[in-house]
């Protein structure tokens, strides 16, 4: 069976929310509270980031300018890429983030080639933030990321899921291989919901597992 191995990538390939970030930095308006309402399944993930993100009026380059000084990669990172590549497994970045700010991030490491982008278009207006989000194949998916786990299992191609929040607990929860950051959000929710899952503090813990 062939693999693919799928990962969020703010706070989990990165040590923190960029999105996040960006929203305490810049939003204005209580946009904490679209995120109880998406963990409490009042709003989809698409509801939550368009109205979270339509509250931030800034430039592409100043956001990029205040995130690149405080985000790094979560070690062993750039090792699991290399992993792939010698497997030939496809590495799918799967975020609800700034797609413009996970490119950069990547493209500074030179790994921006090596992996394949599942995320919303970003879109900076004078009105706000706006998103053109992936199109989704499969009636009742939850978000993009569910719908993602979907399409490979449908493929028949075994799918190995790293998380960290809840907009990841669908597609977790139907992924082979399931992997959450140890004390995140995700990793409370699969606990809550009986969901067996190996709790890791970074991606060489995902590489013994896998037996690298």
């Amino acid at each position: 069976m062939s693999t693919v191995i799928l990962s969020d990538f703010d706070g989990t390939i990165t040590n923190i929310d960029t999105g996040e970030y960006v929203l305490s930095q810049f939003a204005h308006g209580d946009w904490r509270a679209y995120d109880e309402r998406l963990e409490r399944g009042e709003i989809t993930l698409e509801e939550c980031l368009t109205k979270q993100f339509a509250m931030v009026k800034e430039t592409e380059g100043r956001l990029l300018e205040r995130v690149e000084g405080v985000v790094s990669f979560r070690p062993g990172f750039e090792d699991l890429v290399d992993y792939c590549g010698t497997k030939g497994y496809p590495f799918v970045v799967v975020s609800g983030g700034l797609d413009f700010i996970i490119r950069h991030l990547l493209r500074a490491k030179n790994l921006l080639d090596r992996v394949e982008i599942v995320a919303p278009r970003a879109e900076v207006t004078r009105l706000g933030i706006a998103f053109r989000f992936p199109r989704t194949s499969h009636v009742g998916s939850l978000n993009f990321k569910d719908d993602l786990i979907r399409t490979y299992a449908a493929r028949g191609i075994r799918s190995v899921y790293i998380g960290d929040g809840v907009p990841d607990l669908a597609a977790i929860t139907r992924a082979d291989v399931r992997f959450a950051i140890r004390g995140s959000r995700l990793s409370r929710l699969c606990k809550r919901d009986g969901i067996t899952f190996q709790e890791i503090d970074d991606f060489h813990d995902v590489l013994r597992s896998l037996g690298h």
